[in-house]
């Protein structure tokens, strides 16, 4: 038995590599710090890179009479198009680094584009929606359709962070739930040499998630079987947003990244973030490695 461990263990190494990432490209001039970001991590992990944008779908062209499509498809293709200053921009960003790297557009709908695209990459990492941004609204659509749609842990990059990826110090953000255990879980290539792990568990007055499930002494002596030491604390909501008291512990602990599920709800046939899931993407100061 011990000797089929052994021969194994080499198995489980190569299925755990993170070959392929994928990180969403946009206009926004914020995207040059969650790229080099991406990049960075790229090189840590000698995997390929590939830059991901979302062009103009061509059905949208079909409400038009033909003269006037063909007019907007011409200027669809002038080189000052997003598309071209976003590839430029990429570009310019990896010439610094020594890794392997490819840029992709689609010309289609972002939540067929995205969704399926970010399928079949180990990891995505996309950044911060800008709230001063025109583009505000497009931006929090396509995190969605990642965090909520692709199946696929996705790392939320700040609009401003500009420090090399690390995963020395973590904050699990723990409830026992069904996004909260992907996200360790996907988690757990990265953590596996963390310092120091702090498991944070809020108890709401409400009951959304009765504390009963989280049973965070359980995760927490699972991570250290695991050989992964860490301690746990469980929280009093006492009228508190759980998002913000999640930050502030992320911040008393001097973590690196959060790790955390993406909850979702149905509006109108669509799946929106939860409120704590906007409220930790809109405020975090810190990288978050989220699941759904």
């Amino acid at each position: 038995m011990a000797a089929k461990q052994h021969e194994l263990m080499p198995v489980v190494e190569q299925i755990m590599k993170f070959s392929k990432i994928m990180v969403y490209q946009d206009d926004n001039a914020h995207c040059v710090n969650w790229t080099t970001y991406a990049a960075h991590l790229a090189d840590q992990l000698h995997a390929h890179l590939t830059g991901f944008f979302v062009g103009q779908d061509p059905t949208d062209l079909k409400i038009f009479d033909d003269a006037l499509a063909n007019a907007i498809q011409k200027n669809i293709d002038l080189a000052s198009m997003p598309s071209a200053v976003t590839r430029a921009r990429f570009d310019q960003t990896l010439s610094a680094f020594n890794i392997t790297a490819s840029f992709k557009i689609a010309n289609e709908k972002p939540s067929i584009a995205l969704r399926r695209e970010a399928r079949f990459y180990n990891l995505v990492i996309t950044g911060q929606p800008d709230t001063s941004s025109s583009a505000m609204q497009d931006e929090k659509s396509a995190l969605s359709h990642l965090l909520i749609g692709s199946g696929r842990p996705v790392i939320v990059v700040p609009r401003d962070y500009k420090a090399k990826p690390a995963f020395n110090r973590v904050t699990i953000a723990w409830d026992g739930g069904r996004e909260s255990t992907r996200a360790l879980f996907d988690s757990l290539p990265f953590i596996a040499n963390a310092e120091s792990i702090e498991i944070v568990t809020i108890k709401t007055e409400d009951g959304s998630r009765p504390f009963s499930v989280a049973r965070p002494d359980e995760i927490s002596s699972l991570l250290s079987d695991m050989g992964l030491q860490n301690q746990h604390k469980v929280l009093e909501a006492n009228g508190q947003r759980s998002g913000r008291l999640i930050l502030e512990k992320a911040q008393e602990h001097q973590s690196d990244i959060i790790v955390m599920g993406a909850y979702a709800h149905s509006r109108w046939r669509e799946l929106v973030l939860g409120s704590a899931t906007r409220s930790i993407v809109k405020h975090t100061t810190l990288p978050v490695l989220m699941s759904h």
